[in-house]
This record gives C-alpha cells, sequence and structure tokens, in this order.
C-alpha cells in the first residue's frame, strides 16, 4: 500500500471482518465438511487480529476506504463507514455510532489520538 501511494496511485480499502474469531472457524468447518480446504484454527484466530490490528495504520495510507462487517450467515455484507480523502482530510460519509460493529469501534475508532487537554 505504501509504495502504490508513494508512486502516485490512489489506494482503496475494502476492510471486511467478523465480530469474533469464532465466525471463521464455524466457516472453515463448514466448508471442509463440504470437502473445501481446513485452516487450523490458532491460524484464523492470528490471522483475524493481525489483520485488524493493522487496520488504523492501512487506513491513514489509503485514499479512500469502505468497513463492511460479515458478521451474519446468510446475510450479505453491511457496509458501515465510509471515507474518502478530500484535501488531505477524511470525509466521512454520516454513520450511525449504534450499527456500528464492535471490531470498528475497537481498532478503528478505538486508536484515533486524542487531543490534548491542557
Amino acid at each position: 500500500m505504501r509504495e502504490a501511494k508513494a508512486n502516485g496511485y490512489k489506494v482503496y480499502l475494502y476492510f471486511v471482518s467478523t465480530e469474533t474469531p469464532e465466525i471463521n472457524k464455524a466457516r472453515v468447518l463448514s466448508r471442509k465438511a463440504q470437502g473445501g480446504h481446513d485452516v487450523p484454527p490458532d491460524l484464523i484466530e492470528s490471522r483475524y487480529y493481525r489483520s485488524l490490528d493493522f487496520l488504523y495504520e492501512a487506513c491513514q495510507i489509503a485514499y479512500q476506504v469502505f468497513f463492511f462487517d460479515n458478521s451474519t450467515d446468510g446475510k450479505e455484507s453491511n457496509m458501515y463507514a465510509h471515507f474518502k480523502m478530500v484535501n488531505g482530510k477524511k470525509k466521512w460519509d454520516d454513520m450511525k455510532m449504534e450499527d456500528l460493529p464492535r471490531w470498528f469501534i475497537k481498532y478503528y475508532l478505538g486508536k484515533i489520538p486524542m487531543p490534548k487537554v491542557k
């Protein structure tokens, strides 16, 4: 992402997550039962948290970011938030805090530096 941006490209990030890694583990088990490939549960969990840990940093690089939650089986992924860089600042679409998934609140909003109070 950094290299693409440094070379003049606009970087778009489509970030899809679920509320817990347990959802992802259950989906892999279901896929395996239907003849699909397996992924060890510890690898699923480490990848889950690693991707969330990189979310805030990746958003600082991207020109435009779309945040999706895919926690509910049988339901289309829901876009909860979106921003686009305009004149060097993030321009957010309207969003309702009560609709935001916990992972977004913790791993994105929770990492925004707060201004120092004098």
